[in-house]
Order: structure tokens, then sequence, then C-alpha cells
């Protein structure tokens, strides 16, 4: 019986770890490269925190909320992860690179506006 009480501690902490990791990745895909990333570890955490609420609750602990933070956190990590996709395919972090190297020429974000419009 205290293998089954583990295993759903386990899972609802890789839960709570998967929710965190995509909310901090969202945060970050705004700010910086790395959401991403984050979002794919929290995707990766909240399948292990599934089957291991399954497994638990298939050997007879109630591990709900495990199960329910590892769905909420893939469900998360796939929406942040797929933004980020998109913002990398479609330049935008390109556009950001360029403007922060003229950010001191004003002549040069003159230029690139004059570009863009």
């Amino acid at each position: 019986m205290n293998n089954n009480n583990s295993m759903k501690t386990i899972s609802m902490v890789f839960g709570l770890i998967s929710l965190l990791l995509s909310v901090i990745g969202l945060i970050v895909g705004f700010f910086a490269r790395g959401g991403g990333w984050m979002a794919l570890f929290g995707i990766i955490l909240g399948i292990v925190a599934i089957v291991l609420s399954a497994s638990a609750k298939k050997n007879g602990a109630a591990s709900t909320g495990g199960l329910v933070m590892g769905i909420l956190g893939l469900v998360f990590g796939v929406i942040v992860g797929v933004s980020c996709l998109i913002c990398n395919c479609s330049g935008y972090y390109s556009v950001l690179d360029t403007v922060e190297e003229a950010y001191d020429d004003v002549d040069a974000l003159n230029d690139l506006y004059n570009e863009l419009y």
C-alpha cells in the first residue's frame, strides 16, 4: 500500500512541475527563446504524471490530483509549445534581433520602419 501512496505523490509532484514549467515557458517565451524547451519538458512531465497516476489508480490508490495536474500541464504545454513554434517560424525573434541591433541608431530604426511600411 505504501508503494501506491508514493506513486500517487510522485504523480502529483510531476503534474505540478509540468504545469509550472508550462506557465513559466509561456512567460519566458515572451521575453526570450527558451519557452519552447520549457514547454517540451512540461509535456514530458505531464505524460509521466498521467501514466503514474493511472498506474496508482489501477493498484487501488485514488490519484485524481496527479491526473488532473498532469492533463493540465500536458494541454497547457502543448499550447505554449505550438505558440513558441509559430513565433519561431514567423520570424518574430529575427525582427526583435534586428530592432535591438538598431536600437541606438535612430536612422536605422527609421529605415526599418520604412521597409516595413
